[in-house]
């Protein structure tokens, strides 16, 4: 037994002693590392001013004084692109932007008033044509009137109401508050008052029991109001209605829309049946949000209301995400996943409503996008995976003035859906005035139904059969749809042209045929299977990072109007990338040359090896420090970066013909990053293995010779430590 324990032991002190090697090996010498995948922020600090309830230079909420001068700054783990915005709630007062760099400040002298302000910058880098771009954000919160900070078991309503007229800053500490329906609904009845915790992983206010109103409500004379960086965690979402189990309350029931300018940022929400209740408020922004199995999102009337950078998923309940009446909201940069019911629906008319850059998949039981609205842009959405149509625009009512009656859905993907991925109808209406559809430059591939169904009749209705609808489709990619491609069920004209209608299962056209440059031939997507509808390319073809080439090219390269161009220059491209920087590149593409030389700041002298890139394309340096990419015409952002230096980005714009030089200087690390590292890593590895081998064979001779070298000019004897 004794034998036994001495052998594990020595086997657990080995498997410890390679363990630990293993780290040295890959974590010093820096073999093993981890890149972001989006920017992020690692660092950040404010500094001036006569500030107070301020703990340190990272603290985000505190007071300053009228006319301090405040300087804001953040670093970010990579270079990338800093938005910064002064906000008085959900109004933007100044912007500034600083691109291209790992570090960015931003001085701001604060008003002689009393108010509340945030200061918000935002990071980002690479933004996708479609889908959401990914960010990361800093807000500080100031305030020239009152801070007061509460602790949970204090009460957040004694807070709110103890602030002056002039509204202030309530920041909620970390913790719970566990609040029934005798603490609810919280107040906040002043202008310019902010209600903020610590991050949405850190305050959490919990519903106890079913709410009879709601947790938090804004009454309907605060302006100037935000709610941030907080869970509003719910006791369940199955009973409640639009007038209870409410997350946030600040509805008017007036006739007239109030400018209210409200913010509701960075919250985690879950566990109610309504979330956004805000009727007839205009000027608002919901901004990084996470909503979560609530059944309804938001279902109100609502104006000049933008959604921004939220998620909202595991939900719904018939509609998710409803403007009811209004107009001119923006959603952008969205993410709609995993609910049930119609996921967007701009409804009663509705106009000049803003939709871009979403993803919207796997809806059940419901419609990517249902929209009764006019004037109205869809553009950059892929939409996938939803159980009935990919977008539906329907109407019962429209303007007098055809202008008015127009919508432009172009540069999307519309994929995998059950039912079509566009249909029109017009039902139970009179109105006969003329309605348009502008279709151009989708994907469009593989639904269930048709391709484009152009409903454009009067439906249900006394006039029935009456042709209302102008469908101009272009530019187009449509394929593999279960039923047609284009069917034309009526309207009073369709007009095609520039489109690839290839391989949908019950023909390619009904009731109308090929318009003018229209073909049918396989598209040669890169991978449709897992939602990669980019043209091959022999010339280029962008993955999402950067630019390769295939063995083939599309056909729809270079095979849209050509009236229009790429950014290259060339003619555009069909489907959803044409028209974009991410447009697959073309034989014809004119183009331009970069060249430069990558010197040392210090030294002035050439380096050797250095990569520099230009939107995806590289070269190496040579050992004169020079380089040179031929690239397509355009604009592009030029980095250059070496082992044991400060990357260097700047912006290019690339000429036909032409050369464009750019030289860079670039700055060697800070701390010391000795070529040695590695070995010296290594050496110490070996030495702890060599110390597990002299625990093992117990000698007390001492033997000559053997070194290892731990840093070039300095050895250690070894084999002491072997025998000893």
């Amino acid at each position: 037994m004794k034998g036994n324990s001495l052998q594990l032991r020595s086997i657990f002190v080995f498997t410890l002693c390679v363990i630990v090697a293993v780290i040295l090996i890959t974590g010093v010498s820096g073999v093993v590392s981890v890149s972001a995948a989006a920017p992020s922020i690692t660092n950040w600090s404010s500094s001036g001013g006569n500030t107070t309830n301020k703990d340190n230079p990272q603290d985000l909420i505190y007071k300053v004084q009228p006319e301090d001068t405040i300087t804001f700054a953040v670093t970010a783990n990579e270079t990338c692109n800093f938005t910064w915005k002064v906000m008085l709630g959900a109004e933007v007062l100044q912007t500034h932007e600083e691109n291209n760099a790992k570090t960015s400040s931003f001085t701001w002298t604060v008003p002689n008033e009393t108010s509340t302000w945030d200061i918000e910058v935002e990071t980002s880098n690479y933004k996708p044509v479609l889908g959401p771009y990914k960010q990361d954000h800093k807000v500080w919160t100031i305030t020239t009137s009152e801070l007061i900070t509460v602790n949970p078991g204090e009460s957040i309503q004694a807070a709110l109401d103890s602030l002056p007229v002039e509204g202030g800053v309530v920041e909620l500490k970390e913790g719970t508050w566990n609040l029934s329906n005798a603490d609810t609904p919280i107040q906040i009845n002043r202008s310019n008052t902010t209600l903020r915790g610590q991050g949405k992983d850190k305050t959490v206010l919990h519903a106890t029991e079913i709410l009879d109103k709601s947790l938090i409500w804004v009454t309907i004379n605060s302006d100037y109001v935000a709610v941030e960086d907080m869970y509003l965690h719910g006791f369940s979402r199955e009973e409640g209605d639009y007038f209870s189990n409410i997350a946030i309350n600040a509805n008017f029931n007036g006739t007239e829309a109030q400018y209210r300018y409200r913010k509701y940022s960075n919250l985690l929400v879950d566990e109610y049946y309504f979330v956004f209740n805000i009727h007839k408020m205009a000027r608002n922004l919901i901004q990084y949000c996470t909503v979560e199995h609530v059944y309804l999102f938001t279902d109100c009337w609502t104006e000049y209301v933008t959604f921004r950078h939220n998620i909202f998923r595991d939900g719904g309940k018939g509609v998710v995400i409803k403007f009811n009446g209004g107009c001119c909201n923006i959603f952008t940069n969205n993410i709609i996943e995993h609910v049930t019911g119609w996921a967007l629906q701009p409804y009663g008319i509705h106009p000049n409503v803003t939709i871009t850059n979403n993803i919207i998949r796997d809806v059940y039981n419901g419609y990517g996008i249902w929209m009764w609205t006019y004037g109205s842009v869809v553009k950059g959405n892929i939409i996938h995976n939803c159980e009935r149509d990919g977008i539906r625009i329907y109407d019962t009512w429209c303007f007098s003035d055809p202008s008015k009656n127009i919508n432009n859905i172009t540069n999307n993907l519309i994929y995998n859906n059950t039912g079509s991925g566009i249909i029109t109808e017009v039902d139970r209406t009179e109105k006969t005035y003329t309605r348009t559809a502008n279709i151009t430059s989708n994907v469009i591939y593989g639904n269930g139904k048709d391709g484009i169904t152009c409903d454009g009749l009067l439906r249900n209705t006394p006039s029935a059969g009456t042709p209302v609808y102008v469908y101009n489709i272009k530019n187009n990619i449509i394929t593999n749809n279960k039923e047609y491609g284009i069917n034309y069920i009526g309207g009073i004209s369709i007009n095609l042209s520039y489109n690839d209608v290839y391989n949908n299962s019950l023909g390619n056209y009904n009731n109308t045929t090929a318009g003018t440059g229209d073909i049918s031939v396989d598209p040669l997507f890169a991978d449709p299977a897992n939602g990669d509808f980019y043209l091959k390319s022999q010339y280029g073809r962008w993955n999402g990072t950067a630019w390769v080439n295939d063995n083939e090219t599309s056909p729809c390269i270079d095979a849209g109007d050509p009236s229009e161009k790429d950014p290259d220059g060339t003619r555009i491209n069909m489907g959803a990338y044409g028209g974009t920087w991410e447009a697959s590149k073309s034989p014809s593409a004119a183009t331009g040359t970069l060249s430069g030389t990558v010197t040392d700041k210090d030294t002035s002298t050439p380096i050797e090896g250095a990569i520099v890139t230009a939107n995806g394309y590289s070269n190496t340096t040579n050992s004169t420090g020079g380089y040179t990419i031929t690239l397509a015409i355009g604009n592009y952002t030029v980095t250059a970066s070496k082992t044991g230096y400060y990357p260097n980005s700047t912006t290019a714009q690339i000429l036909e013909n032409q050369t464009t030089t750019v030289d860079f200087i670039l700055s060697r690390h800070k701390r010391k990053l000795p070529v040695a590292r590695p070995v010296c890593a290594t050496g110490i590895a070996i030495l702890i293995v060599i110390a597990y081998w002299r625990y093992r064979r117990r000698r007390r001779r001492m033997r000559s010779g053997g070194f290892v070298v731990l840093v070039p000019g300095i050895t250690v004897d070894w084999l002491p430590f072997i025998y000893n």
